[in-house]
């Protein structure tokens, strides 16, 4: 059985209370007919902004909305979710951290229900990083400290280079242009007639809520954007490009994970992908290199 690593080949000053007389002063230093001139002009702008504030619609008229079904989109996407068994996918990816940029090459594959593998390689080819996620345990493997860590899945999270991290699922998920719906006790769906965008906002709790906003092509409910806020702010903020001249494919070209709290962010831009290739579980193994230390974590 070969092993998957064979298939990587102008902001203005402001001082309070300066500017009225500075501003008195120099149109007070205009001619007559520029005065004239700068005051019908204001005149105008003020007699626009009136008109677009009375009509409502004029000037400053606000996206045609229209309610939607919330669950049929859930289960779209869950069915779209489902169709999806298996994925490989290959191409560059940019960590951000902190200011700092680390770029490398990616290989990423992913069995459900369980099994992820996750290599990231230097870009003069050498491996830098590997995760594997296999019987509910992830393992690290780190080729700078020669290192193996292994721990449970009790976080779900995947730590990746620079101290990124990352929820699994979330993830997962964003790799293959899904959504992981977070758990909700209310729910809203709205579209956008003139953008083509429908709108589904997930809600839980009052005091610390948190939202989830998916924004999604009307037509094939395709993956535009998913945004999660926590008290207001946002934790994780994921986006999706496509090929231009298909619109019906849903597997992203590029995946942007942007993590504001930490803060960093992850890109990456496939150069190819297969779904549904024929993965079994034991592709999904890393053979250690001797002299490696091994490190259990129970967190």
């Amino acid at each position: 059985m070969k092993d998957l690593l064979s298939l990587v080949p102008f902001t203005l000053p402001f001082r309070p209370g300066s500017e009225p007389a500075a501003s008195s002063a120099a149109l007070g230093s205009l001619q007559p007919r520029y005065q004239r001139a700068f005051r019908g002009l204001a005149l105008l702008i003020l007699m626009l902004y009136s008109a677009g504030a009375l009509t409502g619609c004029a000037l400053f008229r606000r996206p045609v909305e229209q309610a939607c079904d919330p669950q049929f989109v859930l289960e779209t996407l869950a069915q779209r979710n489902d169709r999806i068994q298996s994925f490989i996918g290959q191409g560059e990816v940019v960590l951000n951290s902190f200011g700092t940029e680390h770029r490398a090459k990616i290989f990423i594959a992913l069995l459900k229900p369980g099994y992820v593998l996750l290599k990231l390689f230097a870009p003069g080819g050498y491996p830098v990083m590997v995760f594997l996620v296999r019987n509910g345990v992830l393992t690290s493997y780190n080729f700078e400290e020669k290192l193996v860590t292994e721990k449970p899945l009790n976080d779900g999270l995947i730590r990746l280079q620079a101290g990124v991290e990352i929820s699994l699922a979330q993830f997962v998920a964003a790799c293959t242009g899904n959504v992981q719906p977070i758990a909700y006790d209310r729910i809203s769906c709205r579209r956008r007639i003139e953008q083509d965008l429908t709108i589904l906002v997930l809600r839980v709790g009052i005091l610390k809520e948190r939202v989830q906003k998916i924004l999604l092509g009307t037509r094939e409910l395709r993956t535009e954007s998913v945004q999660v806020r926590r008290d207001g702010k946002v934790e994780l903020a994921v986006s999706f490009t496509y090929p231009q001249e298909v619109d019906k494919i849903l597997i992203p070209k590029s995946v942007f994970i942007d993590l504001p709290r930490v803060p960093a962010s992850v890109r990456i831009k496939y150069d190819r992908t297969s779904i549904n290739a024929k993965l079994l579980p034991e592709h999904f193994r890393f053979d250690v290199p001797e002299g490696w230390r091994f490190e259990e974590s129970s967190t």
